[in-house]
């Protein structure tokens, strides 16, 4: 798109630069180009998974209800992806494994800090978790929490999926599981099922899914 276009000539532009040397600091146009989209690229992958938000849990009835803000997220972060690895080889780096780099920090960051959360009942400083990053932080909670539902005790994408996977398949209301799909008791329809999981999977990828 022409937003790809636009970055890509950045790249072109600032990689075709010469090194500077200010007094005894030696400035790689590439390094910095390479650090800030790195940056960048962590304040996206933080701002599209605060954006995975589900209806309350006592309004979490269908499969319609799970799926489609993640079929929505999964969408959004595969279009993010793809228009990251057009401008890879104007870098000279694997905008892939950067993509991975990120998306794993920012998910063991959510994960460090909500088993905190749990075990401990308070939210520690972002410092004192390994995978904060003070040139990239992350917010916890995440602006996604604020739309969560008051009965929601999760401050992260981690939490807000777990709770509503446990909430559609309440074993209450519903019959199955692992090895074939969950069903509403009062009426056999669907609530839970392999393609869920597959459309959570092309979401949050395997770090996210692990988490959760």
């Amino acid at each position: 798109g022409t937003l790809t276009q636009r970055v890509t000539l950045l790249m072109r532009g600032m990689c075709e630069t010469e090194v500077a040397v200010l007094g005894e600091i030696r400035v790689d146009p590439r390094t910095v180009l390479v650090d800030g989209l790195r940056r960048e690229l962590a304040r996206r992958i933080e701002a599209l998974l605060a954006g995975l938000v589900f209806p309350p849990s006592g309004r979490l009835a269908s499969l319609t209800d799970l799926i489609s803000p993640v079929s929505s997220l999964a969408n959004r972060v595969e279009d993010l992806c793809s228009g990251f690895q057009h401008v890879q080889d104007y870098l000279g780096v694997s905008a892939l494994q950067l993509w991975h780099q990120e998306l794993g920090r920012a998910v063991a960051f959510f994960l460090h800090v909500e088993q905190h959360v749990l075990l401990r009942r308070r939210v520690p400083p972002s410092g004192a978790s390994p995978h904060h990053d003070p040139s990239a932080p992350i917010t916890f909670p995440d602006n996604g929490s604020r739309g969560a539902s008051a009965t929601s005790s999760g401050g992260s994408f981690i939490s807000r999926t777990a709770e509503a996977l446990v909430a559609i398949s309440n074993p209450k209301t519903t019959i199955g599981g692992l090895q074939s799909e969950w069903r509403l008791m009062s009426s056999g329809e669907t609530v839970l099922d392999g393609y869920a999981f597959e459309v959570l999977h092309r979401a949050l990828g395997p770090p996210g899914l692990t988490a959760v």
